[in-house]
């Protein structure tokens, strides 16, 4: 079958950064593919990348000139990392070896390109190419993870064959690969600007007493992946969190919530200036009847519950009109039959359903019901990419 071609490219520019790794090699593909697409390409190298491929092999392709160092010898460049940064679109890290990877994780610039990307205002590419080794290793994978929570894109790395002769994780993706998530990442870019969205994450806590609550196993994962990949589609995101354990994203307007209450009043008081609501929050269903102001000490304890402020019913009770709102179903059976009656008695434009096994991992496996009676089925993808397709759905409703 033929893959689809991207859209065009023309009038893009891309910063493409080559790093000290076997793989640079492909990155002449990729400079070759962008250009196809008619984006204007410039290839910053670190100096270990020119021990892999000559910087003019990439000038030929590019028609550019190479960008090697920050003080080049009998130049005058002026800021120029801050030229380039604010001059383009995208900036693609392409081989992008542990080294860089760790260095714009940990806020370190010595070089041209790690300076660089601390200037630019738009998401950076990060393919990641490395032995498995080096790939396995927690302070590389925290590094990307802290990356990724700052709103950047992993492409791969991939199973394979290594340059070590060794098969594992770390072949750093096919340019083909890693131009399609160009051309989609740059698609994306902005599609929401002028738009607010308000989006709840996280767990919520019902405190038997001081110490003892009642809560679930929510991480907040795929609340914070829908806020960051809104924000950087532009739009203003207003952010309530109840507890959760990574990364919160940056730039968001943030207001952290403990109990259902908390959260109800936060999200409803946000409400009447926003364009579409995302409710990825784990709030919980029921709270202790009464609330212990100190510790209880009996060997047995019996708890009466009452239910907890049903946030979704008031959002529909009183948003206004026009307002898309989208809600989360997690059940252990009859998962779309439970979901589908949830957007009707609940009144919502779209429902998100997923198991137990989502929560607290990378992934899910979701499917999206509509209003309108569309489902898709997707199937198992990163929380990132999960929070990107159902924005291109809100997209779609409020754009």
């Amino acid at each position: 079958m033929k893959r689809k071609k991207p859209e065009t490219l023309e009038r893009r520019r891309i910063l493409l950064g080559v790093t000290g790794s076997i793989a640079a090699y492909k990155a002449l593909e990729i400079v070759r593919r962008l250009r196809a697409l008619d984006a204007d390409v410039i290839v910053i190298m670190t100096e270990a990348a020119t021990k892999f491929v000559g910087p003019l092999s990439f000038e030929t392709l590019s028609g550019n000139e190479v960008v090697k160092e920050l003080f080049p010898a009998q130049k005058k460049v002026g800021t120029r990392h801050i030229d380039l940064a604010s001059s383009s679109d995208l900036l693609v890290i392409a081989p992008a070896t542990a080294n860089i990877l760790g260095k714009i994780a940990c806020g370190i610039g010595d070089c041209i390109l790690s300076t660089m990307a601390y200037a630019v205002r738009s998401p950076i590419l990060f393919a990641p190419a490395m032995n498995k080794r080096l790939w396995d290793n927690p302070v590389v994978r925290e590094n990307c993870r802290k990356l990724e929570s700052l709103g950047h894109v992993m492409v791969g790395p991939e199973e394979g064959d290594l340059a070590c002769g060794e098969t594992g994780k770390g072949r750093m993706s096919e340019p083909e690969k890693v131009v399609a998530e160009v051309a989609k990442t740059l698609a994306r870019r902005f599609d929401l600007s002028g738009k607010t969205i308000l989006v709840s994450a996280g767990g919520t806590r019902e405190y038997i007493d001081p110490v003892r609550f009642i809560s679930n196993g929510s991480t907040g994962r795929m609340g914070f992946s829908i806020a960051r990949a809104a924000l950087n589609r532009g739009a203003k995101v207003h952010l309530v969190a109840g507890f959760t354990s990574v990364g919160r994203p940056s730039g968001v307007e943030f207001r952290f919530t403990k109990t259902a209450e908390d959260m109800n009043r936060a999200v409803l008081s946000i409400l009447p200036r926003v364009d579409a609501v995302m409710m990825a929050a784990a709030v919980s269903d029921f709270q202790p009847q009464r609330s212990h102001s100190q510790k209880v000490k009996s060997k047995e304890m019996t708890l009466r519950l009452v239910r907890c402020p049903d946030i979704l019913m008031h959002i529909a009770r009183k948003k206004k009109k026009g307002t898309y709102v989208v809600g989360f179903s997690l059940e252990t059976k009859d998962n779309i039959e439970r979901a589908k009656s949830k957007l009707r008695k609940k009144d919502l434009d779209m429902i998100v359903s997923n198991a137990p096994d989502a929560m607290g991992s990378e992934q899910a496996r979701v499917t999206l019901i509509l209003r309108k009676g569309d489902i898709e089925v997707l199937p198992l993808l990163s929380k990132d990419e999960v929070a990107d397709r159902i924005l291109d759905r809100v997209k779609n409703s409020i754009g």
